[in-house]
């Protein structure tokens, strides 16, 4: 798996388990951030 895939399934993991509004705001922000990486190719 690709680092940026493990990043991503970390976050939505962490999210899963988050009970504070601003931290969920965070983590549900970070997984679209990783996805619109410049540099990131649609496949690896």
């Amino acid at each position: 798996m690709a680092p940026t895939a493990e990043a991503r399934d970390a976050y939505l993991r962490a999210l899963a388990l988050v009970h504070d509004d601003a931290e969920r705001h965070l983590l549900e922000r970070l997984p679209a951030e990783l996805e619109a990486a410049p540099g990131r190719s649609a496949r690896r």
